[in-house]
């Protein structure tokens, strides 16, 4: 699929340990989600604070579980990713995204981490058409206090090309 679209594959990393992730603002940002309280498995959706995510807020995305395994609606999109991406999606679905080469991408990855009940990390570089950077991808499920999946804490921060080893697409 990103081949297709003129981009590279990406690096996909299920269960990543903090010690994982390059990014100082995603390693606080998984440090964080490692110590929330804990449901029957993972962290509580409920103790999200949002004032205690730091110096990751910037970069963070709030996703909503729904019946369609794929499809997820974004509670929170963050103000540094709509400044880089110009879009926002706060409200929208993972369906609406504007980018349907790579949509399925944002949607497996999601899924994945729903149904893995595990953190993923993701480096990907859009296609050149989009005109951006790499982008790194930490996704962090978090459940409803029964064992249920019912949201996705995920980091996303536009990559500096040394972390995952490619060079940055020029902007147009």
């Amino acid at each position: 699929m990103f081949r297709a679209a003129g981009a590279d594959d990406p690096d996909i990393r299920l269960d990543p340990s903090p010690e994982d992730v390059d990014s100082i603002r995603l390693r606080s940002l998984f440090r964080y989600w490692d110590a929330l309280p804990r449901g029957t498995r993972l962290p509580l959706t409920r103790a999200i604070d949002a004032v205690e995510i730091g110096p990751a807020l910037g970069i963070v995305m709030l996703l909503e579980t729904g019946p369609d395994p794929y499809e997820f609606r974004y509670r929170l999109y963050g103000s540094e990713i709509a400044l880089v991406s110009n879009l926002e999606m706060t409200g929208k679905t993972t369906g609406e995204i504007p980018a349907p080469e790579i949509r399925p991408f944002f949607q497996a990855t999601y899924a994945a981490a729903v149904r893995s009940g595990a953190p993923i990390l993701c480096h990907h570089r859009p296609p050149p058409a989009y005109g951006m950077t790499c982008w790194s991808r930490l996704i962090l499920p978090c459940e409803d206090g029964s064992g249920r999946i019912d949201r996705l804490l995920v980091g996303n921060e536009p990559a500096f090309p040394k972390l995952v080893g490619r060079t940055p697409w020029p902007y147009a």
